[in-house]
């Protein structure tokens, strides 16, 4: 006998994914990097999810004024730029407005 049939259990994500991948790539799992899971249903009040990110917006930050990273092909470094979106929403809304995005 099923003793979970009908419960239902949501949960909370902080889920990356690199809009410069092609539309048809961007939103596969391999490409997505799963920051934090906030476990239901005693989520973490907002202090908690400031200190939770606070460390990754401290990194953007700096990576938003881009960085220089060698490489085989440029030797001398390629400046890196790192910009941040926030969606909101259930994984069809925001696949659906990550989309639309990418047309505009």
């Amino acid at each position: 006998m099923n003793k979970i049939a009908g419960k239902k259990v949501s949960l909370g994500i902080l889920a990356l994914n690199c809009f410069n991948l092609p539309p048809t790539t961007q939103w596969k799992f391999k490409n997505t990097f799963m920051y934090s899971l906030i476990p239901a249903p005693n989520q973490p009040n907002p202090i908690t999810i400031n200190n939770i990110l606070r460390p990754f917006v401290d990194e953007l930050i700096e990576l938003q004024s881009g960085i220089n990273i060698p490489t085989p092909k440029f030797p001398k470094g390629q400046n890196i730029i790192v910009k941040l979106g926030c969606l909101i929403g259930d994984l069809v809304a925001t696949h659906k407005v990550g989309a639309m995005l990418l047309i505009l």
